[in-house]
């Protein structure tokens, strides 16, 4: 808290559930900020990803997929994966590239998990090193054996905001290699069609039906 005063216990009361002796450093929490900024851009590539496999634009997609959870997203990938192999024969996604996105997935899947670790935890500082509350209850027999995610050092940090770049990096490269559909042309090219439609389903109902009741 810097020179600010300390909040004092009060009537018993503690003031803060973590000391702020105990708190992560600054040092740690830019690490964990790191991981956060470079996984917000590794979801945002894998909308993108799916947009193209989707053959859609990609505003309109992700406009479909924001509240799409990531498993299910994934789950969506694959779907479109085993599309292009059937209906159109590999002739967009090849087979060698239907297996580097198999792969870039399954990175994703274990990157997801160790990111959701430290983007969820509660963490406090232990020497140098973050360690986790246990965010449920658990048996005297669980209690003995430690998650090799419960304790966290800078580098080990650093280094997977460093893997989640070099996928989103790679992820990115991959979504140049589809075909991007231009919103704007594709727009365009649906007017024609709109203006055309019959008069009465382009009107506006003009209020609910009259009741015959007096």
């Amino acid at each position: 808290m810097g020179d600010r005063e300390r909040p004092q216990p009060t009537g018993g009361f503690l003031l803060t559930f973590i000391p702020e002796h105990d708190r992560p450093s600054d040092e740690q929490l830019t690490a964990i900020g790191r991981i956060t900024t470079t996984w917000s851009v590794l979801e945002r590539i894998l909308g993108i990803l799916l947009a193209r496999l989707a053959l859609a634009p990609e505003y309109p997609a992700m406009a479909l997929t924001k509240d799409l959870g990531l498993d299910n997203q994934i789950k969506a990938v694959k779907t479109l994966l085993s599309l292009h192999a059937d209906r159109y024969e590999q002739n967009i996604v090849n087979e060698d590239l239907e297996g580097i996105i198999t792969n870039m997935l399954s990175k994703f899947a274990k990157l997801k998990e160790r990111r959701n670790v430290l983007s969820h935890g509660i963490w406090f500082r232990m020497g140098d090193n973050l360690s986790s509350l246990r965010s449920r209850p658990i048996t005297a027999r669980v209690a003995s054996t430690q998650s090799p995610l419960a304790d966290w050092t800078v580098p080990e940090m650093e280094n997977l905001a460093w893997d989640i770049q070099e996928l989103a990096d790679a992820m990115f490269v991959v979504t140049q290699l589809l075909p991007a559909v231009d919103e704007g042309q594709h727009v365009k090219s649906q007017l024609p069609k709109v203006r055309h439609l019959p008069p009465e389903t382009r009107k506006a109902p003009e209020g609910p039906p009259q009741s015959s009741e007096a």
